[in-house]
């Protein structure tokens, strides 16, 4: 919707993030492969040399803020019948603690009521799947 606010990455730049605002959406898309495009204008409020005509972006739309939230990658979050789950490390200790999430994206859960510090340390489900001890 005109007004959110996105987080703009360069492709050939990707650690470097812009804020912006949409401006415009197109009315109507067009069809490429098996998505519907619509064109969307977004007012980057950062100036950098950098940034040219013609190239292309990732975009990031924040649907939610949260002031004291907890968010994690998705990658440390488990889910399984129904429930999420993380597993945090203390030491040379793996736990594996049941946890309620909230808003997410492709990147990151808001995690909700946790005994999680900020900072800590989580090992990523990947790696608890082959074979590491839990």
């Amino acid at each position: 919707r005109t007004g959110m606010k996105v987080i703009v990455r360069l492709d050939a730049l990707p650690e470097v993030p812009f804020n912006g605002v949409v401006t415009s959406i197109s009315k109507i898309g067009t069809v490429r492969g098996d998505k519907n495009v619509f064109l969307t204008e977004i007012d980057i409020k950062e100036s950098d040399i950098r940034l040219k005509p013609g190239m292309t972006v990732s975009c990031e739309y924040i649907y939610h803020e949260e002031d004291n939230g907890l968010f994690v990658h998705n990658s440390c979050l488990l889910k399984e019948d129904g429930q999420s789950w993380l597993f945090p490390v203390t030491g040379s200790k793996i736990e594996k603690i049941k946890i309620n999430t909230g808003h997410s994206n492709n990147h990151h859960t808001l995690i909700i009521d946790s005994e999680l510090e900020p900072g800590q340390k989580l090992m990523p489900v990947s790696l608890t799947e082959f074979g590491q001890t839990l």
